[in-house]
């Protein structure tokens, strides 16, 4: 390899295409043919610098071989082009459900604010309870993908049960779908906000499933089971120290 020649290490450059931003990366091989990879088409430019270093990245994992690094470097592009049309199809998914939810919603409920006086009435002399007008229907999954929405957007740990989450992973939920901006991975929505009751059966089923644990989720893990520990004794000292009673005892020592 001529010294003119630079390491895939350093190759690549982000170029805009139509309004997106996709890294890119020229190979020439040593029969002088060249190969072109491209990252998945990003609305940020700084989405596209992430691609490419993580391409360079696959590349560096074989520093001396150019042939092999070149065909780490192509898996890693179809790795982000794929994860990135799973990210797409995640959120078209949402919205069609969204609108089918809103549609549904409009047309069981088409007379609501003309007869809002006349369901208040009702509510007021029991007739109606306020559970049985805001209660969900419950959703119907037919797909992984709706599975994994379901999984990564509508599960709540806090108030579901270790079956509901097992039913989705039946489904076939991944438990590592690409988590996109405001949302966490359903392995740390589980740690967060599981009750004590339920977060070891929900952490080990998505344990089970293929969760991937980082090392940073894992250190999450240890502090939430000595929070778990100490929640006892800190709820049993609160309790027996009854300066919390008095707008007063706050600013005394107890005695």
């Amino acid at each position: 390899m001529s010294s003119q020649t630079p390491t895939l290490t350093e190759a690549g450059a982000v170029k805009e295409v139509g309004g997106f931003f996709r890294a890119h990366v020229q190979y020439r091989g040593a029969d002088g043919r060249k190969a072109d990879l491209y990252g998945p088409r990003r609305p940020e430019a700084t989405q596209a610098e992430c691609d490419l270093k993580a391409m360079r990245a696959a590349a560096a994992v074989f520093p001396d071989d150019r042939v092999k690094a070149f065909e780490s470097m192509r898996a890693e592009s179809r790795r982000l082009q794929t994860s990135a049309q799973y990210a797409r199809e995640i959120e078209a998914v949402t919205l069609r459900r969204t609108d089918s939810d809103c549609q549904a919603a409009e047309e069981e409920c088409p007379e609501m604010e003309d007869d809002a006086d006349e369901w208040w009435r009702d509510l007021q002399d029991g007739k109606k309870c306020e559970e049985e007008v805001v209660e969900e229907k419950p959703r119907h999954i037919n797909t992984p993908m709706e599975a994994t929405e379901a999984l990564l957007k509508q599960f709540r740990p806090i108030r579901e049960s270790v079956d509901e989450l097992r039913r989705l992973l039946d489904l076939r939920a991944d438990p590592n779908v690409p988590v996109p901006p405001g949302l966490v991975s359903p392995l740390r929505h589980v740690l967060m906000f599981a009750p004590v009751s339920n977060v070891v059966a929900m952490r080990d089923l998505l344990l089970q499933r293929g969760a991937f644990e980082s090392a940073e989720t894992k250190q999450r893990w240890v502090i939430r089971q000595a929070s778990d520990a100490s929640e006892p004794a800190r709820l049993r000292d609160f309790y027996e120290d009854d300066r919390h009673l008095s707008p007063w005892g706050a600013t005394m020592d107890k005695q």
